[in-house]
C-alpha cells in the first residue's frame, strides 16, 4: 500500500495512503467544514449524517473511502501535535486544493483540544482491530533434540483480537524469549508514555 509522510512536532512519520481525501475537492467550503465537524462528532461517539452533507456528489464506496480517509487524517493530525500550517502542508501533499486544505485545517484546529480528549479516551478509533483479551504462560525449556541441557524460559502470549467487521475474535499466539519479552515491555512502556504526554 502506498505510504505518505505526515509532519509532526517530533519530525516526519509515515502513514498509510489517504487517497479518499481527493474527493474533498468536489465539495463547497461549507460542506467540507461540515464533513470535518461530522468526523470529529463521529470520533466523539455521535452519529453524523454524511448522506445529508454528501448528497449525490460522492456516493457508495467513494463516500466510504473519503470518510475513512478523512477520519484517519483527523486522528493522525490530532496525534501529530502539528500546527495549522503543517496540517495544510500534509493536505497539499495529498493533492487537496489549498482552499479546501485551509477549510479543513481551520475546522480541525478549532476543535483540536476536544478531539485530543476524545481520541485519548477511545483509542479504538485509531484502528479497526482492538485487543479483546490476552493470556500468558511461562514455560521452562530444559532440553531439546539437539541440546541436552538448555534451561531457557519462554513466554507464550495469546492475544484475542476483534476486528470491527468480524463477529468473533481471532487468536494470535506469540512465543518469546526473555530478551524479546523485555523489548516488547520496553516498547509498550514507551508507547504508554507517549500517550500520557
Amino acid at each position: 500500500c502506498k505510504v505518505m509522510v505526515l509532519h509532526c512536532a517530533r519530525g516526519r512519520r509515515q502513514v498509510p495512503d489517504l487517497h479518499g481525501l481527493i474527493h474533498l475537492k468536489l465539495f463547497s467550503s461549507e460542506d467540507v467544514a461540515r464533513l470535518v465537524h461530522g468526523v470529529v462528532d463521529d470520533l466523539h461517539g455521535r452519529s453524523p449524517n454524511y448522506t445529508g452533507v454528501c448528497g449525490d456528489v460522492v456516493m457508495g464506496k467513494e463516500r466510504e473511502d473519503m470518510v475513512q480517509s478523512l477520519t484517519s487524517f483527523v486522528a493522525l493530525a490530532a496525534g501529530a501535535d502539528g500546527t495549522k500550517e503543517t496540517i495544510e502542508a500534509d493536505l497539499k501533499e495529498l493533492e487537496v486544493p489549498p482552499m479546501i486544505a485551509q477549510v479543513v485545517s481551520k475546522a480541525l484546529w478549532g476543535r483540536m483540544v476536544e478531539l485530543k480528549k476524545a481520541l485519548a479516551s477511545t483509542p479504538a478509533h485509531l484502528s479497526r482491530c482492538h485487543l479483546r483479551d490476552f493470556d500468558w504462560t511461562v514455560q521452562m525449556v530444559l532440553s531439546s533434540d539437539k541440546i541436552s541441557s538448555l534451561h531457557e524460559c519462554t513466554v507464550q502470549l495469546q492475544l484475542s483480537l476483534m476486528d470491527a467487521d468480524q463477529s468473533k475474535p481471532r487468536d494470535v499466539r506469540v512465543e518469546m524469549s526473555k530478551t524479546e519479552l523485555d523489548l516488547l515491555l520496553e516498547a509498550l512502556g514507551n508507547a504508554d508514555k507517549a500517550v500520557q504526554s
